[in-house]
């Protein structure tokens, strides 16, 4: 029979009223408080939400790029930044690069100072033709003219984030620690065809 000690009654009190969630029972303990619940804090739960790419909350006017690909040279066929929207739709639904380098970037502009915890990459099909971005680096920065690249803490190097393996699985990386900036660039490091993105961003203002 289960059963609850007086000590797993208090460790529950001090959890809950630190900030910490019963997220879901793990197995059926008959002691151990700590071993039948998993716990997460309410803020790590709180600070993962979409920062607003899929749903138009960042606006076309805060999404730019290095470059355009037009498929056919032709301006109705231009893949520009304000496409590169996670889950988008239609014939000409993402960013696409005009040149193919490690010198590519995607660039959002939070407006504000910005606590981002992870991120979703998506690729697209031009007329049929698969592609998507297998891997990349980020930048961040808070006045959009000094960049940092976000480092891997063991390696002490550049980070190198896996991207996609196709045209339309979500791909979805954890930034721990977060990046505390303004500006978010995605830097493409390999791809498959045409460096190609739809993206979205997680996290919430800096100040929570």
């Amino acid at each position: 029979n289960n059963r609850f000690l007086l000590s797993d009654f208090l460790l529950l009190f001090f959890l809950l009223h630190n900030g910490f969630s019963v997220v879901s029972p793990s197995f059926s303990g008959v002691l151990g408080f700590l071993d039948f619940y998993t716990f997460k804090s309410v803020k790590e739960l709180s600070c993962s939400e979409p920062l607003g790419m899929k749903s138009g909350h960042i606006q076309d006017f805060q999404i730019t790029a290095s470059s355009v690909f037009r498929t056919l040279n032709m301006d109705m066929f231009a893949w520009e930044p304000r496409k590169a929207r996670l889950d988008k739709q239609g014939k000409v639904n993402a960013w696409t690069s005009g040149h193919n380098d490690q010198s590519q970037w995607l660039q959002i502009d939070l407006l504000i100072p910005t606590k981002i915890t992870g991120i979703i990459t998506q690729g697209a099909k031009d007329f049929g033709h698969v592609q998507f971005v297998g891997s990349y680096k980020l930048a961040y920065s808070n006045d959009g003219e000094h960049w940092k690249i976000y480092q891997d803490e063991k390696q002490k190097k550049d980070k190198v984030f896996q991207g996609n393996f196709d045209n339309d699985t979500h791909r979805k990386n954890v930034i721990e620690p977060p990046i505390y900036a303004r500006h978010l660039r995605i830097l493409p490091w390999s791809w498959y065809g045409r460096i190609t993105l739809r993206s979205e961003l997680l996290g919430c203002a800096a100040e929570d």
